[in-house]
């Protein structure tokens, strides 16, 4: 995970423009989940011998240094699906890639949407147990890199009917470039009025084999997010201007230790894969 950006570009930032920030971070532990090695990137960005709850102190602690009213850290070992040749699972995902990678791109594809779910469900039973609201949720993989800061301000006046509560004009924020035939499923802004169905209902349809998924399978993680969110009647707005949401997907290059003197160092992605600002020097993979 990376996290020296996200503490300074969405905690710090907002704070101090007296924003309440709460981080809820859902995170598997063990063996990373996915491998960069024969693109010349590490799997392991952080020292092997730390364990789970060095790993969860450090990052309570780095985030509560930036401003965070209250973070929630979930570490626990991978989910694990049952996807087999002639099983739902395996017959909803038939388009995505050859046979022989669906089934590790698929348990990929399910982490990610019961990562979603659970942090929702943390978020929903936080309010209730705190008698709070949230106005809004930026939800984002573990791997992004916040490149300048991100003002929850900024958002709410310049798309304040796509972030309010008024359930006929609510959408979902995304990234509009690299879409690959869906919706970009790397960084969302969710209003308040739409986590339940933005956050819930993609791992819900897929687990319950839903008709429509299995009518016409989509392609891939973008494509399922388009046919459940339209399906479940979730509107969303992409941004095509990259400087208005600098964050970018990462991958680790060197590895580092659990402080900010010492921090895994993570380059963006090329722009194919995910778009980044003009004044960003892109690694290429």
């Amino acid at each position: 995970m990376e996290m020296k950006s996200k503490a300074q570009h969405i905690v710090s930032a907002n704070t101090n423009d007296d924003v309440s920030v709460f981080v809820f971070a859902i995170l598997d532990s063990g063996k990373a989940a996915y491998s960069n090695s024969n693109k010349g990137f590490i799997d392991n960005c952080y020292n092997t011998s730390y364990q789970d709850e060095e790993f969860r102190t450090a990052i309570e602690s780095i985030f509560m240094r930036a401003g965070a009213t209250n973070i929630e850290v979930i570490l626990k070992p991978p989910r694990t699906f049952n996807v087999t040749p002639g099983g739902t699972l395996f017959q909803t995902f038939s388009r995505d890639r050859s046979e022989k990678s669906r089934p590790r791109r698929t348990q990929h594809h399910l982490r990610m949407f019961s990562h979603d779910h659970e942090c929702a469900a943390r978020i929903f039973s936080f309010e209730e147990k705190n008698d709070i609201k949230f106005d809004m949720v930026i939800r984002m993989r573990d791997c992004a890199i916040i490149l300048e800061p991100l003002r929850v301000h900024d958002f709410m006046y310049k798309y304040h009917d796509c972030v309010s509560e008024d359930p006929l004009k609510s959408c979902v924020l995304s990234k509009m470039c690299a879409d690959h035939g869906g919706y970009s499923d790397k960084f969302w802004i969710i209003p308040r009025s739409l986590l339940r169905p933005a956050l819930f209902t993609p791992i819900e349809d897929i687990l319950r084999g839903s008709h429509y998924l299995l009518q016409n399978p989509p392609e891939n993680s973008e494509s399922f997010i388009k046919s459940i969110w339209q399906f479940n009647n979730v509107s969303r707005f992409g941004i095509g201007e990259i400087d208005v949401i600098p964050v970018v997907e990462s991958r680790c290059e060197s590895q580092g230790e659990l402080n900010s003197t010492k921090a895994p160092k993570f380059v963006p992605v090329p722009y194919w894969k995910d778009c980044s600002p003009a004044n960003v020097n892109i690694t290429r993979l």
